[in-house]
């Protein structure tokens, strides 16, 4: 099994570096270890991180900020502050520190960080669609989590039927072309606003949810096909998309993924929510704690 976490600042892709910088920081919290400001602003400085240029995503340049230093701590401070009593850790001039308190974030950390360094049991992929179900549910939304469905299920008409009887409305794949295959229709998470009323022209949404590197969050947000699934729901209203990542989206990399039109719920949208940890994402957070590191 897994056991070490290495610094890298490319761990989770591209445009997500100032985020795994600040996810480093809290695990070593996490750990009763801590790393200062200055400390980071070396290891940047030694590993030849300093110099690193600008992306293009889609035709639109990414920059990246002067300081990757500065840059993750201002992604730490978002998370206080948009998390407030909710966020697990305190934010200090020149390091972080974790304040002993259970919290969904602390579940959505592990889940990242645990994929990012390759744990395979729990499989972080598995327990990242059941944990969106979970924060979906305690925001109050009727769904239901279609990966797991569609993993126990023969066939995608099996899946779609077995989804439509627990959301209480009809469904049929005949009214449009599908993949036999349910999980190549790039849904993870099926669900309903106003689920009490199930006459047609219903509020519905379909999400991926995925572990991914940053620079497949484009590609994977586009992967579920509204219209498609407007004919399987048999309703002509055209379901809503999200993209579901246990990452914190850093600010300009979520503008260009807005700018489709279509949602993207992150680690800090998701972890806004009263639950309790599930038995997976517990284990996966024991095992975050226990990695070995050298800094």
């Amino acid at each position: 099994m897994t056991t070490t976490i290495d610094l890298d600042i490319d761990a989770y892709g591209t445009y997500a570096r100032a985020t795994c910088l600040a996810d480093f920081l809290e695990v070593l919290a996490l750990q009763g270890r801590h790393m200062t400001r200055a400390e980071l602003a070396d290891v940047v400085k030694d590993s030849g991180w300093e110099g690193l240029g600008t992306s293009v995503i889609g035709g639109a340049s990414y920059e990246p900020p002067d300081d990757w230093t500065e840059a993750a701590f201002e992604m730490l401070e978002q998370r206080a502050e948009l998390l407030g009593s909710r966020y697990p850790f305190k934010v200090k001039a020149n390091t972080v520190e974790f304040l002993e308190t259970d919290s969904v974030y602390e579940g959505f950390l592990a889940l990242t960080v645990a994929h990012s360094v390759g744990v395979k049991a729990p499989n972080p992929a598995v327990v990242l669609e059941a944990s969106v179900y979970l924060s979906l549910v305690a925001l109050g939304l009727t769904t239901v989590e279609f990966g797991g469905i569609s993993r126990g299920a023969a066939n995608f008409e099996a899946a779609l039927d077995e989804a439509g009887r627990r959301l209480g409305i009809p469904t049929n794949v005949s009214s449009g072309a599908y993949r036999i295959n349910a999980q190549d229709e790039g849904v993870d998470t099926l669900g309903l606003f106003l689920a009490d009323d199930t006459r047609r022209g219903r509020w519905s949404f379909i999400g991926q949810v995925t572990c991914a590197k940053s620079d497949q969050w484009k590609r994977k947000l586009d992967e579920p096909h509204p219209v498609r699934w407007s004919k399987f729901l048999l309703d002509p209203i055209h379901p809503l998309v999200f993209l579901a990542v246990p990452h914190h989206v850093e600010p300009q990399y979520l503008d260009y993924l807005l700018d489709s039109g279509k949602l993207t719920m992150d680690r800090l949208r998701l972890s806004n929510v009263d639950r309790k940890l599930s038995t997976d994402e517990t284990t996966l957070t024991s095992i975050v704690k226990n990695l070995t590191h050298e800094f």
